[in-house]
């Protein structure tokens, strides 16, 4: 049976979570754990009143094509051994995907165990992270480089951070959209300096969030508005030379800022970050900002585990319509031979912008006509997917 726990089942759910993810949960943090539990749906699976596996999902507001949009973050799916391989996951993935949609979360967003594991349930790859690591000798000064930084407690400087990322993020989609308390006790967790760059008339172009350790310069988080804060911000980690044997950057798979240094031949590891899933395809796709040429647009879209979204979507210059599967009818007769076809993880790709629909066609991962696929991918807004918060 499953259900959604309440606040005298915490206990239990904390206890899974720990033994799942091997850890212990001190004393002094249960109270805030259960605190912050409060703000999240969690599911459970339970067999003669014990819990024996389940998932969060955490409500927030992400930036997508310019609208902060309500997204469901699926966090701490977890299943005591002695059930696992049940299908016990399957059917809490399904019943979230009810319940979000009931919510009015029309995205999810995870990050993954396993990637092939939540491809099976829809979720696809919307992220991915850079990690540039470099040695003493690769922290040379830009020569040159008008403006300035300025380096502050992260804890004094929320406001400021909070303008420069909400202007970021507005320009691309999977961002999330933070709130103060997010930035108080997540995003600076971990990263006690704030270095902020300025240009001449001392305009905010960028920051990042580090922290000195171990003898190492790490950057949390690095945002930037123009590619001149890029350049300062190297040049204030690069005065560090004296007290580290290195520094790691981390990014998002994008991010060329290499290309600027003395040495760009630094050891780079792309990696996997997030998954991310449209739970509602009608709502998404009626209220996406295509850039529509002469051509009606039509998509077949395929969802294994969200019947709902199981249909065709139409769009002309003059209005947006989906066609549920049970009800397509004569508008759309033959489907194959017009209109490209997808399923519901390659939508999301297309449309947060992490993958374009002439790579996604070259795949296998589209059918439908060349044509039809590259007229698409110039409906498409150009944004990249970039999300940088773990949850």
């Amino acid at each position: 049976m499953i259900r959604e726990l309440d606040e005298k089942d915490y206990q239990k759910a904390i206890q899974l979570s720990e033994y799942a993810f091997q850890y212990k949960v001190t004393e002094e943090e249960l109270q805030k754990r259960r605190d912050q539990l409060k703000n999240h749906i969690i599911l459970a699976d339970e067999e003669e009143g014990e819990i024996t596996s389940k998932l969060h999902i955490i409500p927030f507001q992400m930036h997508w094509h310019g609208n902060s949009v309500r997204m469901g973050g699926i966090a701490g799916v977890a299943t005591f051994p002695e059930y696992r391989r049940m299908g016990k996951v399957n059917r809490l993935l399904t019943d979230a995907l009810k319940r979000m949609r009931q919510e009015g979360m029309y995205l999810s967003y995870l990050h993954p165990f396993h990637t092939a594991f939540y491809r099976q349930f829809g979720w696809e790859l919307v992220s991915s992270r850079k990690i540039v690591s470099f040695s003493r000798q690769d922290l040379v000064r830009i020569p040159s480089i008008k403006g300035t930084v300025r380096r502050h407690a992260s804890k004094n400087m929320i406001a400021e951070l909070k303008r420069i990322y909400s202007q970021f993020a507005i320009d691309n989609n999977s961002l999330l959209d933070r709130d103060d308390s997010w930035w108080e006790n997540t995003v600076i967790q971990g990263a006690e300096h704030a270095a902020i760059a300025y240009s001449t008339d001392y305009t905010p172009l960028g920051y990042l969030l580090y922290e000195v350790k171990n003898k190492k310069f790490i950057i949390r988080e690095g945002i930037f508005l123009e590619e001149e804060a890029k350049k300062l911000l190297w040049n204030y980690t690069a005065q560090h030379d004296s007290m580290v044997d290195g520094a790691e950057w981390v990014t998002h798979e994008k991010d060329e800022f290499t290309y600027y240094l003395h040495n760009p031949d630094a050891e780079v590891k792309v990696k996997p970050y997030a998954m991310g899933r449209i739970v509602d395809a009608e709502a998404i796709l009626k209220a996406f900002p295509f850039h529509l040429q002469e051509q009606p647009l039509i998509l077949h879209i395929h969802d294994s585990h969200a019947p709902w979204n199981n249909g065709t979507f139409m769009k002309n210059k003059e209005k947006a319509d989906f066609f549920r599967q049970e009800n397509e009818g004569a508008a759309c007769a033959h489907p194959p031979k017009r209109g490209l076809t997808l399923d519901i993880g390659t939508l999301t790709a297309l449309l947060s912008g992490y993958k374009d629909a002439e790579f996604l066609y070259r795949a296998g991962l589209m059918t439908g006509s060349l044509e039809d696929a590259e007229s698409l991918s110039r409906c498409i807004p150009a944004k990249q997917s970039i999300l940088f918060d773990f949850f």
